[in-house]
C-alpha cells in the first residue's frame, strides 16, 4: 500500500507571509466541512433566473431572512479569499480544509444544459482554490443529480479531470428521495471511482412547521438528514454497495440518538427489511460522521456508537451554525488514545480521501 501522505503545509508567519513549517508531532488536522462560494456561477445563475435560495429559507421567517442576507455580506470574504480562509485556518490550528459548494448551489431544478453548466463552474472554482501553492486544499464538488446520467459524467470529470477527492450532495433532489433507483448508477460510480460522497442538507423539505425560530436549520438540517439516511440504509444501499464512502454532516443528523428503534422494527415488520438482509445499525456503521454536533457530551456518544474510525473533524466553516473551536473539542474528549485522536483529527480523513504521499 503506497505511504499516506504527512503534509508539511506552508503556514502564515507572524509577518503574513506564508512560508513552510515543519509538521506538528500530533500529525495533520484535516477539516473535511468547509464551503466556498463559486462567484462566477451567482453570476451565471442572475443572468439565466435560476433559484439559488437554499432550502433553508423556503419556509423561513422575516427575522431568518434578514439575518441570513447580514450573515451573506459578513462572511463573503471568507468563502472567496483564500488569503482570509488561509489566517482563520491557523488561528483554528487546521492543516487542511476539505472544500465543499455552499449548499445554496446545488441547483438541482435546473435541466441538463443548465445544470451542466453550474456544476462545471462550481467544481473548476473548487478545484483552482484546491491547487492554491499553500497545499493547503482539497476539494469536492457538485453533481446535476436531477440527471442521474449527467451526474455519473460530471462525477467522472470531477474526479479523474479535475483531481477532485468525491462531491457534495444534498438529501433529496428537488424533492425526490436519494432512494430512488434512478441514482443506484451514481453510487455505483462513486464506488468504483473511490470517490467520498458528502452528504450535506439544506433544510427540511417539509419545514412548513419549522419558520420561526431558525428552527428549519437547527431541527431541520440533521432532521432530514436522518430521513434521508434512513431511507438510503432500509433500501439496501450499504448492503449492495459495501464500499461506498459516505458522510454525513452535523453528526449524522439524529441517526445516533435511536439506532436500537431501526433494528427492532427490522426485527418485526416486513416493509423494513424487505430490502435489508441485515440491521440497519449494521449499514449505519458503515458510514462517516463528521464531528460537528457541539457539546462534549454528543460528541462522545457518536464517538461511542460508531467509534473512532468513523469520525472526521468538522466545523462547517464559516457559517454561524459552525464550530470554530472544533479541534478543541476533540482534544478535550478523555479517555481517547493518542492514535486514536489523531485519526478522528485528520488519519481518518486523510485514508477516506486517499491522499498519498507520492501525490505531493
Amino acid at each position: 500500500m503506497a505511504e499516506l501522505f504527512k503534509c508539511t503545509p506552508a503556514l502564515r508567519s507572524e509577518s503574513g507571509t506564508s512560508g513552510s513549517t515543519p509538521l506538528r508531532s500530533d500529525g495533520t488536522v484535516v477539516d473535511i466541512h468547509c464551503h466556498v462560494l463559486c462567484q462566477q456561477t451567482e453570476q451565471l445563475v442572475q443572468q439565466l433566473g435560476v433559484s439559488g435560495e437554499a432550502g433553508t429559507m423556503r419556509f423561513a421567517s422575516e427575522a431568518s431572512r434578514q439575518a441570513a442576507q447580514a450573515q451573506r455580506q459578513a462572511i463573503h470574504s471568507q468563502l472567496t479569499n483564500v488569503e482570509t480562509r488561509l489566517a482563520d485556518m491557523d488561528r483554528a490550528g487546521i492543516d487542511l480544509q476539505v472544500l465543499s459548494p455552499a449548499p445554496n448551489q446545488y441547483y438541482y431544478g435546473t435541466d441538463p444544459d443548465v445544470g451542466r453548466q453550474l456544476a462545471a463552474r462550481v467544481n473548476q472554482t473548487v478545484a483552482e482554490m484546491s491547487q492554491h501553492p499553500s497545499g493547503r486544499f482539497l476539494g469536492l464538488g457538485t453533481v446535476p443529480l436531477q440527471h442521474p446520467k449527467l451526474a455519473v459524467e460530471v462525477l467522472r470529470h470531477a474526479v479523474k479531470e479535475l483531481g477532485l477527492r468525491g462531491v457534495e450532495i444534498g438529501t433529496h433532489v428537488a424533492g425526490k428521495d436519494l432512494d430512488t433507483l434512478a441514482l443506484e448508477a451514481f453510487f455505483a460510480e462513486a464506488q468504483s471511482l473511490g470517490a467520498l460522497v458528502f452528504l450535506h442538507p439544506a433544510g427540511f423539505s417539509e419545514g412548513q412547521r419549522l419558520g420561526q425560530y431558525f428552527l428549519n436549520n437547527i431541527i431541520g438540517n440533521p432532521l432530514e438528514s436522518t430521513v434521508a439516511v434512513s431511507r438510503l440504509v432500509f433500501s439496501g444501499l450499504f448492503e449492495r454497495m459495501p464500499d461506498l464512502k459516505m458522510c454525513v454532516a452535523h453528526g449524522g443528523g439524529y441517526l445516533a440518538a435511536y439506532p436500537g428503534r431501526m433494528d427492532h422494527a427490522w426485527k418485526v415488520r416486513h416493509e423494513c427489511h424487505a430490502c435489508l438482509k441485515h440491521p440497519p445499525s449494521q449499514s449505519l456503521k458503515k458510514l462517516y460522521f463528521d464531528t460537528l454536533v457541539y457539546s462534549p457530551n454528543q460528541l462522545a456518544h457518536l464517538l461511542q456508537e460508531y467509534g473512532p474510525e468513523r469520525l472526521l473533524l468538522g466545523s462547517d466553516y464559516p457559517y454561524d451554525m459552525g464550530d470554530p473551536a472544533a479541534r478543541m473539542h476533540i482534544e478535550a474528549l478523555p479517555n481517547l488514545t493518542v492514535s486514536d485522536r489523531q485519526a478522528i483529527l485528520g488519519g481518518n480523513a486523510l485514508r477516506l480521501l486517499e491522499v498519498f504521499k507520492n501525490e505531493f
